[in-house]
């Protein structure tokens, strides 16, 4: 017998819905969604905070309304109020300082550790889609609600897939983000959970192609595995995040992107096409940062391997590879990849909003029939 999943969510108290993006999905008006991750582990403290804001403020100037996912006090609340969203950005910080010294303590010899060494958990976690139920789980049982503090963290920023699964819940389909995730370039390989949940999710998802930290061939590759159509929005060659094109090392030519799209009513005309045929994957709408602040391939991919070599003397690894990598490129480059992420980030939910407003006035029906329970 199947689970009544809506009426088991509702049993667990996981998810809260933002009474502003509640009203935008009942009337039917135009809704993006924003990931949180980055606030709470991809920018700098303080930036963080008005990137989010900035992100907001880009889409309800065209009557969009922005549906900021993230973790707070144990629910995972889709439409965070701008409160809980300072919040979330203020946490980065206690992450940090956090972090540090967890660096600091195993680099140290373990006589010479101490008994405060750091081997719990952060105050702010990164959750993924597969982090995402035991997360919630644990959080309530740590802490149920009136009662005081717990060591249990009860706050996360959503990566791309943990947004995703919002985004199926409540029928959100246009999603802007910075980068996505992919495959390592070292072993073990990683691939990141945003590619699988890539592959099931019905939602039109803006970013800058991958983070430039990945191995880009690969994931470009696994992306056609998945099938999942990617679109250059006004671009024939695919960015990497911090640069508007990717140079193969084998080649030394740019990486081509299958479409073009030069308008928002042509991405949703393929994306509907898309869905049309029964198929249930995102589509990847690739954007390259800005121009006037992008950064050569070469200069990056170089800065890249410097970061990389460290991450290895410091034994880090796992979901601390990527804000890790993120920090040391921000050292190398003297704060420039600060300086694109934020204005890739604004480019990106522009693009958004516009694509949004096509999907809404061009096909409110196929929306409809595309919500869930539908």
């Amino acid at each position: 017998m199947l689970f009544d999943f809506p009426r088991l969510r509702a049993a667990l108290n996981l998810v809260r819905l933002g009474s502003h993006v509640a009203r935008a999905l009942q009337e039917g008006s135009p809704v993006v969604a924003l990931e949180t991750a980055v606030v709470t582990h991809g920018l700098p403290m303080g930036t963080n905070w008005m990137v989010a804001q900035d992100m907001e403020v880009i889409l309800r100037g065209r009557a969009v309304t922005p549906a900021t996912v993230g973790v707070y006090e144990g629910r995972l609340v889709i439409g965070l109020t701008d409160q809980e969203l300072r919040e979330l950005a203020n946490k980065a910080q206690e992450r940090m300082r956090w972090e540090r010294e967890r660096r600091r303590q195993m680099l140290l010899p373990r006589e010479g550790r101490g008994g405060e060494q750091k081997d719990g958990d952060p105050p702010v976690a990164k959750v993924t889609a597969r982090d995402l139920g035991p997360f919630l789980a644990r959080a309530q049982q740590a802490q149920p609600e009136g009662e005081a503090d717990s060591e249990v963290p009860r706050f996360a920023g959503t990566t791309v897939g943990a947004t995703l699964v919002a985004c199926r819940l409540v029928g959100i389909r246009v999603f802007a983000t910075g980068g996505i995730g992919g495959v390592h370039r070292e072993p073990p390989f990683d691939v990141s959970g945003d590619l699988p949940q890539m592959s099931i999710s019905p939602v039109i998802v803006v970013a800058a192609g991958m983070k430039s930290i990945l191995h880009v061939e690969a994931t470009y590759e696994y992306l056609e595995t998945l099938g999942i159509p990617v679109i250059g929005y006004r671009t024939d060659t695919f960015p990497v995040f911090y640069a508007r094109e990717y140079r193969s090392p084998y080649t030394g030519r740019p990486l081509p992107v299958p479409f073009r799209a030069d308008t928002a009513q042509e991405v949703v005309k393929m994306a509907v096409s898309h869905w049309a045929l029964g198929l249930s994957s995102a589509v990847l709408v690739v954007v390259p940062p800005p121009e006037d602040v992008a950064i050569p391939w070469e200069a990056l991919d170089a800065w890249t391997k410097q970061a990389l070599e460290e991450a290895r003397r410091l034994r880090i690894s796992g979901p601390a590879v990527t804000p890790f990598l993120l920090e040391q490129l921000e050292r190398l480059s003297g704060g420039r990849t600060v300086d694109v992420n934020v204005a890739l980030l604004r480019n990106n939910v522009q693009v958004a909003r516009d694509i949004a407003r096509a999907l809404h006035f061009s096909y409110p029906e196929i929306l409809r029939k595309l919500s869930p329970g539908k």
